[in-house]
């Protein structure tokens, strides 16, 4: 298959389209590993926002950085590659999503280093359960759409 072939668009739409996809996962990944920098270095001005917001965690950003890194790997005709970054993400997800029913901790929230965050989260370090859905969502949605689910 043509590496190039998300490059060869036909018309003005599709080349701003592709563009905008670019940017995007440029974007989500940059952010992700700027927050994970954030907490690598405790420098808490770049994991929060504000004081009155909710702090990324670590595993977010990862899931960013994964994220952004399999739309890259879409964007060019990586599939395989795409693919295994979009399933990390996945099972990191849904590995998170788990502890909140089984009432247990994998110790996945702190497995790369402790949060910074104690006082804003119910479990320090770990995602909310939103964010792991999203997660989810956007690993199965493009196997989804590939079957025609």
């Amino acid at each position: 298959m043509d590496s190039t072939k998300y490059f060869r668009a036909t018309s003005t739409v599709e080349r701003c389209a592709l563009i905008l996809i670019g940017i995007s996962a440029a974007l989500t990944s940059v952010l992700g590993l700027f927050v994970m920098a954030g907490h690598l270095i405790k420098n808490e001005s770049w994991v929060q926002l504000g004081p009155h917001f909710v702090p990324m965690v670590f595993n977010t950003a990862l899931c960013f950085v994964l994220s952004g890194a399999a739309l890259f790997g879409k964007l060019f005709n990586k599939e395989s590659w795409a693919s295994k970054l979009s399933i990390l993400a996945l099972v990191l997800s849904l590995m998170v999503l788990a502890q909140f029913p089984l009432h247990i901790s994998f110790g996945i929230d702190t497995f790369f280093l402790a949060p910074i965050h104690h006082k804003v989260a119910t479990i320090p370090g770990r995602m909310a359960i939103p964010t792991c859905v999203g997660f989810i969502g956007m690993a199965v949605r493009p196997r989804a759409l590939a079957r025609g689910i």
